[in-house]
């Protein structure tokens, strides 16, 4: 996955939905992904948003994460006016 930039940071609804919408098409419900496509920072805030659907997983230094399940992630595109990806609505 290719790494959202730094300007995506100032923008953090766009980045978040933007983040959501990658994680749920490559399929990391349940299964973690390396969390190095996010800017530490970015990965931190979305971690720590109760209202983000996302989780870390692991420890020490390994920054995986996954969404906490598909419908959340949906739920959360359609409520921040997120494209949904096919097969998921």
């Amino acid at each position: 996955m290719e790494q959202l930039e730094l300007d995506d940071i100032h923008y953090p609804s766009y980045a978040r939905v933007r983040a959501i919408r990658r994680l749920l098409r490559k399929g990391a419900v349940g299964s973690p992904v390396p969390g190095s496509f996010l800017e530490d920072s970015l990965r931190e805030h979305l971690v720590a948003d109760p209202d983000v659907p996302i989780e870390a997983h692991g420890g020490g230094h390994r920054a995986n994460i996954r969404l906490i399940s598909s419908d959340a992630a949906v739920d959360y595109l359609k409520s921040n006016g997120g494209d949904v990806p096919f097969g998921f609505d």
